[in-house]
Formats: C-alpha cells, sequence, structure tokens
C-alpha cells in the first residue's frame, strides 16, 4: 500500500467517524464501561443520603459555603496544587456537584487499579471495588464537599504515576511523567503516596 492509498484510507476512516485515537481507546473504554456504570450507580445512591441532606463539612477551612476563602493555607501544609484546581473552578464550588465529580473520579481510579494489577472484572473484584466504595476512608474523604475532587484527583494521579510506568515502552518518557503525575498527586493530598507505593509493591 503506497503513501496516497493510506493516507485516502485515513481520510475515510475519519469521515466514517472512525479515528486512530477512537480506535484505541474504543476497546478499553468499551470493556470498563459497564463496570464502570455499575460502581458509579453503587457509589452515587450509598452516598446520596450525604449528598443530599448535606451531611457534609461544607465549612472547611479552605471553603464557606461555595466561595473560597483560603490562600497561603495549602502552601504551608505542602498541597500547593490546591490553589490551581481552585482557580480551574474560578473559586467557587457548587454543592453537590463536586462530589458527584469525585464518586466518578474515584470509581475511575478503582478500576485503574484492576488494569494495573492486571485483574478482570470478576465477582471477586467486583466485591472488592464495592467495599473499597464504602470504605471509613473514602467515606471520610467525601465528607470534605467541596475538597472531594482534590481528593479524587490525587487518588488518580497516584494509580497513574504507577500506569505509566509499567505500561511505558520509553523510559525517558515514562519515569518523568510518572514523577509528575506523583507530584501533583502530593500537592493535592500527601496520603495518596500510599496508594502509589502499594501498587509498586503488588
Amino acid at each position: 500500500m503506497n503513501k496516497n492509498q493510506t493516507e485516502k484510507m485515513v481520510q475515510d476512516r475519519w469521515l466514517q467517524g472512525k479515528s486512530p485515537v477512537g480506535d484505541f481507546l474504543r476497546g478499553p473504554i468499551s470493556r470498563i464501561k459497564m463496570p464502570f456504570l455499575g460502581l458509579y450507580a453503587f457509589a452515587f445512591f450509598l452516598y446520596l443520603p450525604m449528598i443530599v441532606l448535606r451531611l457534609t463539612n461544607d465549612m472547611d477551612g479552605l471553603w464557606d459555603q461555595d466561595d473560597h476563602v483560603a490562600g497561603e493555607a495549602e502552601l504551608r501544609i505542602g498541597r500547593w496544587f490546591w490553589m490551581h484546581v481552585a482557580r480551574a473552578r474560578f473559586f467557587v464550588s457548587m454543592d453537590p456537584i463536586p462530589l458527584v465529580i469525585a464518586l466518578a473520579v474515584f470509581v475511575a481510579g478503582i478500576l485503574l487499579i484492576l488494569s494495573v494489577l492486571r485483574l478482570r472484572f470478576t465477582f471477586v473484584s467486583a466485591v472488592s471495588c464495592l467495599l473499597f466504595l464504602s470504605s471509613i476512608s473514602l467515606t471520610a474523604q467525601m465528607a470534605y464537599s467541596y475538597m472531594a475532587i482534590e481528593f479524587s484527583l490525587s487518588f488518580l494521579l497516584a494509580i497513574l504515576a504507577v500506569l505509566v510506568v509499567e505500561r511505558g515502552k520509553k523510559a525517558y518518557l515514562c519515569i518523568p511523567l510518572a514523577g509528575l503525575c506523583l507530584s501533583l498527586s502530593m500537592g493535592l493530598y500527601q496520603a495518596s503516596l500510599g496508594v502509589c507505593t502499594l501498587l509498586i509493591l503488588f
């Protein structure tokens, strides 16, 4: 197949809604779509009373109701990336949207853990995921109605740091990228370093 034929085939696939990126992602996304929806539905209904009744801490020193009130506090405790995430949402947070988004990020992170450990989504792994979603640790993080996004992003980035190294083929790219993910993760919530460490051990 010559160059012109290859270019024409790529153009035809784009016109048909089939891009190379789409082909690359379609397989993984189709595999995790149903597990993601199932786990998210479980987590959403589990935390629904907390969300609806607002059984959350909405004055945590960084946020007062929907307004961001902190400044240098984040830097003093080493969570420098909080300011950037807050800036990305214009220093305004509409409760309960952060909790709804954070649940989706936590579920995505759990499925990534299964991918890193090369585990299939079986009955046993599904029960393990449900136990994690209902754990005291996650409940405590979800209790901060406005900071839940930061906690969930830290969790996800810690897993991505391991995934990049484990699946990457070029060390000179993967190691710095993993370091960046880990730095951002710790800039959000240092406790997520434990997630990264345990995944490395396994």
